[in-house]
């Protein structure tokens, strides 16, 4: 709607639903916020679901953490959004979901990896940087969703030395995949 009052009542509403929400509804209000941030909607609309995105994040990480899979793809995707406030909303968006994952050996990499998903030209150093990551905790599918936009790059860059630096990376997590489910969802 164009009507900024009405958009303002409607942000802070989404607002006061989310922080009232119980831990156990996570789960089901993500979807509703995914669907806020894709297609042809308002700019205004995404930055709403973009925000509150983020704090169901901080509220919630351990509900988060089951949907960081379908969720990360398409906040991902609203980091490059022609509008700058919706490109910030989705940069807060990603750092709050990739620290959902679950993985503590991903947590002090989390931002090598958003540096390579917003500035292409960081990408080499955000994989030389996670070269460096050390698994010791399994590997799940949402440590998985975290990685892989930048791996995929990665592989498929012009330079060699990066092409297997994300190599290393692949085999140190296929390492400590114990169970295929979580690999399921990427094939």
């Amino acid at each position: 709607m164009k009507d900024k009052k009405v958009q303002q009542g409607a942000t802070e509403l989404i607002g006061k639903i989310v922080e009232a929400l119980p831990e156990w509804a996570a789960a089901h209000a993500l979807p509703l916020l995914a669907t806020g941030m894709q297609g042809s909607v308002k700019p205004a609309q995404k930055v709403a679901a973009l925000t509150n995105t983020t704090a169901l994040c901080k509220k919630c990480p351990k509900q988060v953490k089951e949907a960081v899979v379908e969720i990360l793809p398409i906040v991902t995707g609203l980091v490059w959004d022609v509008k700058a406030d919706v490109q910030a909303a989705a940069a807060d968006a990603l750092d709050a979901v990739c620290h959902c994952s679950g993985n503590s050996d991903l947590d002090g990499f989390i931002p090598a990896v958003i540096s390579a998903l917003k500035t292409p030209a960081s990408l080499p150093e955000g994989v030389e940087s996670l070269a460096g990551c050390v698994f010791v905790q399994e590997v799940e599918a949402p440590a998985i969703a975290v990685l892989l936009p930048v791996l995929i790059r990665g592989l498929n860059h012009e330079r060699t030395d990066v092409k297997r630096k994300c190599c290393v990376v692949i085999d140190n997590m296929c390492k400590l995949v114990c169970d295929a489910k979580d690999v399921e969802p990427f094939v």
